[in-house]
């Protein structure tokens, strides 16, 4: 095999090259300029335009079009039924709420038919989420089909739905379940979407989403850069072959600079008060968070004459969010809720104003989300820390002091209206 610098060096000069000349033209073309960045997107957001697209009755004008290709794109019902014009008639819901205070994320009424879109951008599975979305179809007689996206396309959690169910719902002469991703799959709809699509501005907004996903979801990769390599990959073996090794690589040294800075964070946050009582999780799903977890009890501090408490975790989603609320039981969380529920929302209302906060009711949780700036999820967060323009201990030591400053706050804020609480950190 020849050198890595050999093999991959065709590939850099040519994105050179291709950078080069998006430079000299920018002034005149403006690139990268794409009103959607405009807006702070999260998983709500992306459904909505995902609804948007597939709701016949939306404004932009084209019909049941675009759920017909939707639905034949993976064969979710015999073709029949986009034969069929009651697909005109279809009633799409975002956030649609169920009798246990589930929301499906999208919900696709088609007669006697329905269809659950359950986005998982960086969420986590909650426990028995689709197994309760899959038993209110039933319950109302409804034949369901189950689209469960991911960045990655990944199956849904065995907390969500269970291993034997998930495995006869993707049984491919019984499928009822499809796992399809963000990066691959969805990018190719909005694809299929621009193809067919006659009205002119409807078409210009597909674009718009089409390149939002490129560069949010394909590590900032225009669509030329990745022909490029693709160019590449197909004239050299050898590349090819180092290609997986490369990308494993690269994740694991974000990893490693993630690390330094969620070290860095809590010991700038709590100090030596937890000594060895933490560890950090990034990957594993099936964690209640991703960054910080805590192996005695989180960081709580109890509610008086109360077994549940409000707990505190830093949790990585879209962009970097630090999570407090009440969690647990959820018949218990509902009383909690109902008893505190003036006082949570003064709290959460003056936190609102005097810091970046924001929150909103989570089956099961009652949070406040302290959206803490930085986001860790593009790979140009990364840079600063490989060329040496910042530290990730410095970074961590940064984050930290925020965090503390604002609980500080919080804690102030709601021992006036409970002196009786009890403080075990902080």
């Amino acid at each position: 095999m020849e050198s890595l610098d050999k093999i991959c060096s065709p590939i850099i000069n040519e994105i050179k090259t291709h950078r080069a000349i998006r430079e000299t033209y920018n002034k005149d073309i403006a690139f990268d300029f794409n009103p959607i960045n405009l807006f702070k997107i999260d998983e709500n957001q992306i459904s909505s335009i995902i609804a948007f697209f597939l709701n016949p009755e939306e404004n932009h004008a084209q019909g049941d079009v675009f759920l017909r290709i939707f639905i034949n794109k993976w064969s979710l019902f015999p073709e029949g039924i986009t034969q069929k014009s009651h697909l005109s008639k279809a009633n799409v819901t975002c956030e649609f709420c169920i009798p246990n205070r589930r929301r499906i994320d999208i919900f696709i009424k088609l007669g006697d038919k329905c269809i659950i879109i359950e986005n998982k951008l960086w969420a986590l599975d909650q426990n028995e989420q689709l197994n309760d979305y899959i038993d209110y179809a039933e319950s109302e007689n409804l034949e369901w089909r189950c689209v469960y996206i991911t960045l990655d396309g990944k199956a849904p959690s065995t907390e969500s739905l269970g291993e034997e169910k998930k495995a006869s719902y993707l049984d491919k002469d019984n499928r009822r379940l499809w796992c399809i991703s963000h990066t691959l799959d969805m990018l190719e709809l909005f694809n299929d979407f621009a193809s067919v699509c006659k009205a002119d501005n409807v078409r210009a907004f597909v674009k718009a989403v089409i390149k939002y996903y490129e560069y949010k979801f394909k590590n900032n990769m225009s669509a030329q850069e990745e022909n490029i390599i693709k160019k590449e990959l197909r004239k050299n073996v050898d590349l090819f072959k180092i290609a997986d090794q490369i990308a494993l690589a690269k994740t694991n040294l974000k990893q490693e600079i993630r690390n330094r800075i969620l070290e860095s964070c809590l010991k700038s946050f709590l100090g030596n008060s937890l000594g060895e009582k933490y560890f950090i999780n990034w990957d594993d799903r099936k964690k209640g968070c991703r960054g910080i977890e805590f192996t005695e009890n989180d960081l709580l501090f109890y509610l008086p004459n109360k077994a549940q408490a409000f707990h505190a975790h830093l949790e990585y989603g879209s962009g970097n969010k630090l999570y407090c609320g009440i969690v647990g039981d959820a018949t218990v969380v509902e009383e909690l809720k109902n008893e505190y529920a003036a006082e949570w929302g003064s709290i959460k209302n003056e936190m609102k104003r005097e810091h970046k906060v924001w929150g909103d009711e989570y089956t099961g949780e009652w949070p406040i989300v302290i959206d803490l700036d930085d986001n860790m999820l593009s790979d140009n967060y990364y840079l600063p820390f490989l060329n040496g323009e910042k530290s990730p201990e410095d970074q961590g030591n940064k984050l930290g002091s925020k965090i503390k400053a604002i609980f500080h706050d919080f804690r102030k804020k709601w021992d006036s209206v409970f002196i009786y609480s009890h403080l075990i950190v902080f």
